[in-house]
């Protein structure tokens, strides 16, 4: 019989996610296909995870959202989900999501940790909070969203909508991949509030500095792959154009007031050395951006 809903857990070595399987296996029953997509993990792990029951498949590409990827070429079902393996999103989330997809009154729905009441007692650190927060708005922005949560752990999404963007490639997101390229195509995206707790089960694989390397590299990639894209490219030719200009007007100055030691010749160089460094700073950023 054919699953209603196919969910990807992404580990390594992550103990939580035999809480999240038995968890899902209670709240889905046989509607539910659960896949496993491991990074990496020790013989043992991977045959405690075999004797659960679920499917086993070995990532070979980098990143989550690549093994994403690689876990829902293994699917079956019409609705795709994914939660993480920790044991810290509520499950009764996922259901939900599943329910608003399967209806089809959204394309994508994230689970929004933000949502008043719903982030537990020490469950996130007040940096990613801000993190999260200040990228949420900026994905907002220029995709014209109204999310709250763009860092979510639980995403569930129509197969309609992962197949229109599981070949858009090379991309090198480190996270948030469905968020975006989902919303590019014109799907549409919600939210539902989901409890969120503290990690009880070991600890983060990823650490605290590359943690705020992801953030930077996720504002990067929200930029560049936004409908708005080609005008913060623009906006590095117009800042070197203006720059160009501000040094010849700076070398012209210079020139005349050797010449003339004119007053003129002063106020050249104050509005060449702003317009120097205008267009230098916009240079800047939007090679930042491609960078």
């Amino acid at each position: 019989m054919k699953p209603k809903i196919s969910i990807i857990l992404p580990t390594k070595e992550e103990e939580g996610a035999f809480y999240v399987i038995e968890g899902l296996k209670k709240l889905f029953g046989r509607d539910a296909e659960l896949i496993v997509i491991d990074k990496d993990s020790s013989a043992p792990y991977i045959n405690k995870l075999k004797r659960t029951g679920v499917t086993v498949v070995h990532q070979k590409s980098k990143g989550i959202e690549n093994g994403l990827i690689e876990g829902f070429a293994h699917a079956h079902a019409d609705v795709l989900a994914t939660i993480d393996a920790d044991g810290t999103h509520e499950l009764a989330g996922l259901k939900k999501g599943y329910e608003i997809v399967g209806d089809g009154s959204a394309d994508l729905v994230l689970g929004d940790r933000m949502a008043p009441g719903c982030a537990g007692p020490g469950a996130m650190p007040r940096f990613l909070w801000l993190g999260n927060w200040g990228l949420s708005i900026i994905y907002d922005i220029l995709y014209r969203q109204e999310i709250h949560d763009l860092l979510t752990g639980m995403q569930v999404m129509s197969r309609n909508a992962y197949e229109k963007v599981k070949n858009h490639r090379p991309f090198s997101m480190p996270i948030a991949f469905f968020q975006t390229e989902i919303a590019r195509e014109g799907f549409r995206v919600a939210e539902v509030p989901i409890r969120y707790t503290k990690r009880r089960f070991g600890s983060s694989k990823l650490a605290q500095s590359s943690k705020f390397d992801y953030g930077m590299k996720t504002a990067r990639c929200l930029v560049l792959r936004s409908p708005c894209a080609k005008a913060f490219l623009t906006l590095g030719v117009v800042g070197i154009s203006v720059a160009v200009v501000g040094l010849a007007l700076f070398l012209y100055s210079t020139i005349q007031y050797l010449s003339f030691q004119s007053q003129i010749a002063v106020n050249g160089w104050i509005f060449s050395l702003i317009m120097i460094a205008i267009g230098f700073i916009a240079a800047a950023f939007s090679l930042r951006l491609r960078l």
